[in-house]
């Protein structure tokens, strides 16, 4: 009875962690992803403010020289890429069916996670409809955040491998070798401290589980 608690407990233990490793990176991803949106959000604003009339050429090169490890497209209110810091804008097709270009043009702003086939990546966009009806679109890979949160998550999962592995090590031991008649022997130096700590985790396992315990206490010495 008292193997089958203990077996449950650890059974309980080992899920608890596996939950809570993975709650804790798609949490920790939800954050990521917030500040890479509200990063291009601010981009954008950033673009808009400089003048009433967009300069798509000058706009690509402030934005590259500020993010370049993101990207800034620049797209006329009929759908034509006018300026691109990643791909030559006259190789491009139309950008009005891109469904956050679409809904910058509608609401003010737009936003969406989809595969980029110039690029050939997966990507986060954020849209923003300009002041003169061109809409800016700001955007970075995927990967970058994704190796953010793992950055950051490490040494989480590390020590929380750290636990499974105990307590897995514990559930096999408990269901492999705690069942056999030879049990466990607890021993102890010829020192008052030594036996004493040798009699507690005695009792300790007699009391918690089935195991069979055997004492040698009051050891002449470590090799005996």
């Amino acid at each position: 009875m008292k193997k089958r608690i203990i077996g449950a407990t650890l059974i309980t233990v080992v899920c608890a962690l596996l939950i809570s490793n993975l709650v804790g990176v798609l949490l920790f991803r939800s954050r990521e992803m917030d500040a890479a949106r509200n990063t291009l959000q601010e981009l954008l604003v950033l673009m808009d403010a400089q003048s009433a009339i967009t300069d798509p050429d000058g706009l690509a090169q402030q934005f590259h020289a500020a993010a370049p490890d993101k990207r800034l497209t620049i797209i006329d209110t009929d759908g034509t890429v006018l300026a691109d810091t990643e791909a030559n804008p006259q190789t491009l097709e139309d950008h009005n069916s891109r469904p956050e270009v679409e809904q910058a043009a509608a609401t003010g702003w737009g936003e969406a996670v989809r595969h980029s086939e110039t690029l050939g990546t997966s990507m986060l966009y954020v849209s923003k409809r300009f002041a003169d009806g061109m809409v800016g679109r700001a955007s970075m890979p995927l990967s970058s955040i994704d190796s953010l949160v793992w950055n950051g998550v490490w040494g989480f999962l590390i020590a929380s491998a750290a636990g499974l592995l105990l307590a897995l090590t514990l559930l096999v031991t408990l269901f492999t070798g705690c069942g056999s008649k030879k049990g466990v022997t607890i021993g102890s130096k010829q020192f008052t401290e030594n036996i004493v700590l040798g009699e507690v985790y005695a009792q300790l396992i007699e009391a918690k589980t089935d195991i069979p315990v055997t004492r040698k206490l009051n050891l002449g010495g470590t090799s005996v």
